[in-house]
């Protein structure tokens, strides 16, 4: 019986001697699990903020696209829509085309300047970009509307030469707008290793100045055309 209670504490004893060093191993290989987690987690979210980052760009340099056409085509249809010597429906045609393609123009401007936080040069900039757009759009809409009321009424729609000169005015305006945009997209692009603003490349003082003198003309187009 004595031998047997002394096999018995023997046994126990060496199922103690095993238990001790479980409890390390699990803490460590529940560490190293976390740490693992940690660093996939880690991965993860920078990847999202890296195609977060990257896609900012992406869209801006492709705004910055839709601008650039839309300028230049809405500076070429405007640039006729006033001369007499085009039928009329021509004329109403391509001004409503005019309309839409300057109200494109509105809008992608207006994409571009919410990127920026507000009072910003980005933001300003476009802000009255956008401004001197959306008048620009009242404008060939309301010439647009006036021939299409003569028209209607079998009358026939003829401007002056200062309105023609003045919408003239506009197209070129547009014209300069459109190639000042149109640096943003020069250059070669890298946007994992090295993106950047296709913004940063233009000139906005300049951008800021040929709006502001298109809102001009705009402002004495529109009191010839009322």
């Amino acid at each position: 019986m004595r031998g047997g209670s002394i096999q018995r504490e023997s046994h126990n004893g060496k199922g103690a001697k095993d238990a001790v060093p479980r409890a390390p191993k699990m803490i460590v290989a529940v560490l190293a699990v976390a740490l693992i987690v940690l660093v996939v987690l880690s991965v993860s979210l920078w990847s999202l903020e890296r195609d977060y980052h990257d896609a900012k760009y992406k869209a801006q340099h492709a705004l910055v696209s839709i601008l650039s056409d839309s300028l230049v085509y809405a500076a070429s249809e405007t640039s006729t829509i006033a001369h007499s010597s085009n039928p009329e429906p021509w004329r109403l045609a391509h001004a409503a085309m005019s309309e839409g393609l300057v109200q494109q123009s509105e809008y992608a401007a207006w994409a571009i300047q919410v990127m920026y936080p507000e009072n910003s040069t980005e933001s300003s900039t476009f802000d009255s970009l956008s401004n001197a757009l959306a008048t620009t759009y009242t404008t060939v809409g309301q010439y647009r509307s006036n021939l299409q009321l003569a028209m209607e009424a079998g009358e026939t729609y003829v401007v002056n030469e200062t309105v023609a000169g003045l919408f003239n005015e506009v197209a070129n305006r547009l014209g300069n707008l459109s190639a000042l945009v149109h640096v943003g997209l020069e250059g070669s692009r890298d946007w994992i290793k090295d993106p950047f603003s296709s913004v940063k490349l233009m000139d906005l003082s300049t951008i800021r100045d040929e709006a502001a003198e298109l809102e001009n003309v705009n402002a004495v187009l529109i009191h010839l055309l009322i």
